[in-house]
Order: structure tokens, then C-alpha cells, then sequence
């Protein structure tokens, strides 16, 4: 019938379509997290400085606004921010 009621998992390029538009009512969710893990356990990852020097070199302003088209917030925390246990 083409119609939806609700469409979930929109990549933020998809999403821009609809938001201000009067046809369409728009809500943004918290509940996805991403994360960057490293196995401490094996070089060059097992070295406390390269693991830092990864954290200072990462762009994450960058890819807030280029992947996540600014509908991301950076977290400081392996715990997505809408959990419960956050």
C-alpha cells in the first residue's frame, strides 16, 4: 500500500528526507551504540601508549558528523547511555 507506520534503522541521509516534512512525524531514539575495541592482550595493542595515542588520534567530531550525519553522540562509556545499567 506503500504506507508505514514506523521505520526503524534509517541511515541519517534517509532520515533528512523526512523530517520537516508535514506528511511525516519524526522521532530520534537513543538505543544504538558502537564501539572500537582493542585486544590488550596482543602487540601492538598490549602497549599502553599506542592504545592512547589510538584514543588522541581518532577524528571523533569528524565521524559524528560524516557517519552518523550528527544524530550520534560521542559516549565515554562501553554502556550505551539509554541503558538501564548505565
Amino acid at each position: 500500500s506503500g504506507e508505514a507506520n514506523m521505520a526503524l534503522g534509517l541511515y541519517p541521509e534517509e532520515l533528512m528526507r523526512f523530517e520537516g516534512r508535514p506528511e511525516f512525524t519524526t522521532h530520534r531514539v537513543r538505543g544504538n551504540h558502537s564501539t572500537l575495541e582493542l585486544n590488550w592482550a596482543e602487540p601492538p595493542f598490549d602497549d599502553q601508549k599506542v592504545r592512547q595515542a589510538v584514543c588522541y588520534a581518532l577524528p571523533y567530531e569528524r565521524i559524528l558528523d560524516r557517519v552518523y550525519g550528527g544524530y550520534a553522540r560521542r559516549s565515554h562509556s562501553p554502556i550505551c547511555s539509554s541503558s538501564e545499567f548505565h
